[in-house]
């Protein structure tokens, strides 16, 4: 079996900053939406998140480009990280795991393919 691995992080404080800024280009609505009153650390995962989802596309088919909001992200019901929606080029290639980190100056997405373990 193999995977593929990424890993981005983000500065807290470029979000503290100017969070607008920050995710501008990079949330859905939705994602807007649901993170709406959350602390600055949870934006700057999704945003971590979000770049090593599209680093993770960009190893899979580098002549296609990536594209943050082709991923939709969520907390799940014990507030983990989720990918709802991603594109097909990723979702038909295997199993998606994501985690989200943080330290006091910054927020770390890592995002895991593992091909061919589709169940």
């Amino acid at each position: 079996m193999t995977s593929h691995t990424a890993l981005a992080s983000v500065a807290l404080n470029d979000v503290r900053r100017d969070p607008d800024t920050a995710a501008r280009g990079q949330l859905v609505p939705a994602e807007i939406d649901h993170l709406a009153g959350r602390a600055p650390q949870s934006l700057a995962g999704f945003l971590a998140l979000k770049r090593a989802l599209t680093d993770l596309a960009l190893e899979l088919d580098p002549s296609t480009p990536a594209d943050p909001l082709a991923f939709t992200l969520d907390h799940g019901p014990s507030g983990e990280p989720r990918v709802v929606s991603a594109p097909p080029r990723v979702a038909a290639r295997g199993r998606l795991a994501v985690s989200i980190s943080h330290t006091r100056c910054r927020a770390y997405g890592l995002a895991v393919l593992q091909e061919g373990d589709v169940g």
